[in-house]
């Protein structure tokens, strides 16, 4: 077992951690539900992360969090699957040692917030790149 506080994270990999769980926000809106009010989009997503957070607790399995936040916004299954934008936040995960993964998961729980507004601006970023034919993240 790996002791979170083992070392503090590199400037580094709070960068990474950070980008990676504001990314993982956006594509939440993105998987949004077909049957759920556009309206509550980020409530929602604001309620997924509360609930996805309590049941990992200290795990630091990210693919079980990302499983739990796109269930709580009821994503498509078959649209996640083809999501390059997931995809890429899975290989990311796939290289980082469990101190980084302790690390994603303390920057969510302390900044829920910040990851929300910034979740939102990134979502706006990705529409707007979609509108505009380039970013394959806003079209999976």
């Amino acid at each position: 077992m790996t002791d979170p506080e083992r070392r503090e994270a590199t400037a580094g990999e709070r960068v990474a951690v950070k980008d990676s769980a504001i990314r993982l926000c956006a594509l939440l809106a993105r998987h949004f539900g077909e049957g759920l009010d556009r309206l509550t989009l980020w409530d929602r997503i604001g309620s997924a992360w509360e609930v996805a957070l309590s049941k990992v607790g200290g795990d630091p399995d990210l693919f079980r969090l990302a499983s739990l936040l796109l269930e709580h916004v009821q994503a498509d299954p078959a649209a996640a699957a083809r999501c390059d934008g997931l995809a890429g936040l899975y290989a990311e995960w796939e290289g980082w040692p469990d101190e980084t993964r302790h690390a994603f998961l303390a920057y969510c729980r302390a900044h829920r917030y910040p990851l929300l507004a910034f979740g939102r601006q990134k979502w706006e970023r990705m529409k707007e790149e979609a509108k505009a034919g380039r970013g394959s993240e806003a079209k999976s």
